[in-house]
């Protein structure tokens, strides 16, 4: 069975070498998805991994919406019948002295966080 994997806030930092990682561990044959809320920025970092080789899927996911992660959600369930492998990497950085970003932060940090869990939670294939 081809293995699906996602990485979410994977356009640079952590997320990126995540996605590097996966593509090298699953090898070829998996279906790995690099997810970016900005697709511009995604299609720039999956053509640096494909110049490296490694062939990730651009999904752009923006985990502070709930349409937007019932979006991917959907298509993973249509494309794989399920994923394997999820990897909640997307985050706001806080901005010192910027109290006003604090439901911004909160929403994409905690409820983001949740909201992917919730989506993605019955798509799980075991192991």
């Amino acid at each position: 069975m081809t293995k699906v994997a996602a990485v979410s806030g994977a356009n640079r930092g952590i997320g990126f070498a995540v996605v590097e990682g996966e593509c090298e561990a699953l090898g070829p044959g998996a279906t790995g998805y690099l997810c970016a809320r900005d697709a511009d920025r995604g299609a720039q970092a999956v053509a640096e991994l494909e110049a490296k080789g490694h062939r990730p899927r651009l999904a752009q996911l923006d985990i502070a919406s709930d349409d937007s992660v019932a979006g991917f959600a959907e298509m993973i369930a249509s494309r794989h019948g399920g994923i394997d492998i999820v990897v909640g990497n997307a985050g706001l950085a806080p901005v010192p002295d910027q109290h006003a970003q604090i439901d911004d932060f909160i929403n994409t940090n905690n409820h983001g966080t949740d909201r992917l869990i919730g989506h993605l939670r019955g798509l799980l294939n075991d192991g």
